[in-house]
């Protein structure tokens, strides 16, 4: 702020504002800042969408085990196009859809092809477990933890944990 003084009366004047080189400081603080905070924004909602994807796709196994309980029948969980990142939908054994999933914007590895089917007991049409890794392009997130892990065991209860599954072999 610049303090001037009127010729004629001799008071002083107080210019109200920013002065052009104040204002070229700001901008500039600003674009550094912004451009430091751009791929730790990317990374952190990169990490969102796979916390999300894992999430639902958890809960997914979870409602599918215990619809198959209550209505003592096979519940179906299908991938869309045969790609589980293009999304997935469960329906009952009367072939009703009973959830949709839309496309998922990450990666998802298994180690089967096909479907996943739980029967009246809770439990997986399968003699193995069931796993699906969740991650994202390696060029946003490289490191191991922040990949997802969620498995179906053979006694039908899904879990999710940080990290791929064991077995898969990803980029």
């Amino acid at each position: 702020m610049f303090i001037m003084a009127d010729p004629f009366t001799m008071k002083h004047i107080h210019n109200k504002g920013f002065t052009l080189i104040e204002m070229i400081v700001v901008v500039a603080l600003v674009a550094i800042l912004s451009s430091l905070a751009g791929p730790a924004f990317t990374q952190l909602m990169a990490k969102n969408r796979i916390k999300n994807i894992s999430s639902d796709l958890h809960v997914t196994m979870l409602k599918a085990r215990s619809e198959a309980v209550k209505a003592n029948a096979n519940i179906t969980i299908t991938p869309t196009g045969g790609n589980w990142k293009s999304g997935w939908a469960m329906t009952d054994a009367g072939g009703n859809t009973l959830q949709k999933r839309e496309a998922a914007n990450v990666k998802i590895h298994t180690t089967f092809a096909g479907n996943v089917v739980f029967l009246g007991s809770g439990r997986p049409q399968t003699s193995t477990g069931l796993s699906f890794t969740v991650y994202e392009d390696p060029s946003i997130l490289k490191k191991e933890r922040d990949r997802r892990c969620v498995s179906v065991g053979l006694s039908g209860l899904p879990t999710v944990r940080e990290d791929k599954c064991t077995g898969h072999t990803l980029p």
